[in-house]
Order: C-alpha cells, then sequence, then structure tokens
C-alpha cells in the first residue's frame, strides 16, 4: 500500500515539474490578440491605439537556454498623418532565471536598444501563448500596462 501511494505521489511530484511554462523556443508577437486586450482593456487615444497597432506582430524572440534573441525589422508607419521609418534591431542577450512558477518565469536580462538590465515576467496562458506588459518607466507610454501577447512558432 505505501508503495501505491508512493509512486502517486512521484507522478504527482513529476507532473507538477512538467507543468512549469517553457520558455525555451521561438515566439512571435501576436498583434490581434495583443491589441483585442489593448482595445478592452486600456483607454489609449485613437491615435496611439492605431500607432501601437502599427508596431505589434513584428517582434520575434528566439530564447534558448542561457540566451534571448530579440529581432524587430524596420517597418514604416503613418503618425499622425505622416509616414516614418522606424528602425528596429537584431540583439542577443544573455539572461538569468529569477523565478518560475506553473504560469510565470520571471528573468533577468539587459533589454534591447537601451542597453538597461530589466527584469521581465513572461505570463503564460497556455503552452503556446504568453504575454509580457510592454508599458512602464523609460518608455514612451509609461504607466499604460500594455501587454504584448507572443505565439509559440511551431
Amino acid at each position: 500500500m505505501w508503495k501505491g501511494i508512493a509512486v502517486i505521489v512521484g507522478i504527482l511530484l513529476a507532473s507538477s515539474v512538467l507543468a512549469e511554462p517553457a520558455l525555451v523556443g521561438e515566439w512571435h508577437s501576436d498583434r490581434e490578440r495583443t491589441m483585442n486586450f489593448n482595445d478592452q482593456n486600456t483607454k489609449l487615444a485613437e491615435r496611439t491605439s492605431a500607432f501601437v497597432r502599427s508596431m505589434m506582430g513584428r517582434l520575434t524572440l528566439t530564447i534558448t537556454s542561457s540566451t534571448i534573441h530579440s529581432k524587430l525589422p524596420d517597418f514604416s508607419t503613418n503618425v499622425a498623418g505622416v509616414e516614418r521609418h522606424m528602425v528596429g534591431f537584431d540583439e542577443t542577450h544573455s539572461y538569468r532565471t529569477l523565478a518560475v512558477t506553473a504560469r510565470t518565469v520571471v528573468v533577468e536580462a539587459v533589454a534591447p536598444i537601451t542597453g538597461n538590465l530589466d527584469v521581465t515576467v513572461y505570463n503564460f496562458e497556455s503552452p503556446d501563448v504568453m504575454w509580457v506588459y510592454t508599458g512602464g518607466i523609460g518608455v514612451q507610454l509609461p504607466y499604460s500596462h500594455l501587454r504584448e501577447y507572443f505565439v509559440r512558432v511551431p
């Protein structure tokens, strides 16, 4: 009987370890999911929302066990009736995992463009869908609490 209980406990412990979110892989920004959330949950001016929409869906993250490769291609967008060329980036930085729960992975890494050491919380809705906050101190939309959703690339 004790052996049976031990086996069940072992299976439960193993399945909880397997249930941790898997950050490693290739992730692509999901414009529609991102803007559906932001349109319903933030109070952006129409012009700002249009600009944010034009930026989303372009970023790709390729995450290994030790690095995050962030790639945003150059693109053009219309800002207040004026066509603007936006310069992208292609950067790889090492990261350190600070915490993992059943639905989050928290990492410390150098942020693209700024070069600042930053902490990012990756929030998982499923094994293949995650989101991060995109608004905060030091960005053009401070305290906006916008989310950017990513889907795993098969």
